[in-house]
């Protein structure tokens, strides 16, 4: 297993006091902003290959030699947040918004940090997965942000914004602003279209189940429609237990419903 893969790795008590403290700090990452964080060689570069590998002196990394990690061309709000994981395995917001979760999601598969990358999906996943999401700006900024990547965690987040736009097709077909970006973002066209007729798949082959279950069972001798509630697979009952009807409750024996 690679280094960063798997669960994270157990914290000890007060390490969460070390994160951007001076005491023991043997490395420094900095910022474009120009802040400079103090940070743990025994802490970071056990949860991440990139920071492993850029402290490891025969790799000849200049990092490893003047003990400064220069990530000026990542956002310095994502370098940070990401930094505070390594020392809390979670992270902080200042409000609720979903491209910090997808851009730390995306930082996270570069760095090689599996538990914040799925940490940073689930809390991108429960934000645009809230009931009004898709109205307004956000699904666009969303759907814009995880096609503009190629990083492999890309592809997690894409299959919830498409699920969403889906899910809410027959407003967004009207919506000037997602017409737009679905003929700007070819793919997107494409993965909703798979979505719908995966959906539809999905459905026939429950009706199809239906149909074949429906042929195992009698009409309710009362109601004269339904199923009984109860296990479908009457082979594993006693010819004397009972089973209910789904809509009148009325009961009766395995061998009055079978057919």
């Amino acid at each position: 297993m690679a280094l960063g893969d798997g669960p994270p790795v157990r914290l000890s008590p007060g390490i969460s006091d070390l994160f951007d403290s001076p005491l023991y700090s043997d490395l420094k990452v900095r910022c474009k902003d120009g802040t400079v964080y103090n940070i743990h060689k025994s802490i970071v570069c056990s949860q991440s290959a990139f920071f492993a590998n850029a402290c490891q002196p025969e790799h000849g990394f200049k990092e490893s030699q003047d003990g400064i990690i220069d990530l000026t061309e990542e956002s310095s709000a994502v370098v940070g947040r990401l930094l505070e994981y390594f020392y809390r395995h979670n992270y902080t917001v200042e409000s609720c918004t979903f491209l910090i979760h997808a851009e730390l999601c995306a930082a996270a598969d570069f760095f090689q940090v599996s538990g914040l990358e799925t940490l940073a999906r689930e809390r991108f996943e429960a934000e645009v997965m809230r009931k009004d999401f898709w109205k307004g700006s956000r699904l666009r900024r969303a759907i814009e942000f995880t096609y503009s990547t190629a990083l492999s965690s890309s592809n997690r987040l894409r299959e919830c914004v498409v699920k969403v736009a889906s899910e809410h097709l027959d407003e967004l077909k009207d919506d000037k602003v997602f017409v737009e970006t679905s003929w700007n973002i070819s793919e997107l066209s494409l993965d909703v279209a798979e979505a719908l007729q995966k959906e539809l798949k999905q459905k026939k082959d429950k009706e199809t189940l239906d149909v074949a279950i429906m042929k195992r069972f009698n009409p309710c001798s009362d109601c004269s429609t339904h199923l009984p509630d109860g296990p479908c697979d009457l082979d594993d009952l006693d010819y004397d237990d009972k089973l209910y009807c789904w809509a009148c409750g009325h009961g009766e024996e395995v061998c009055q419903w079978q057919a």
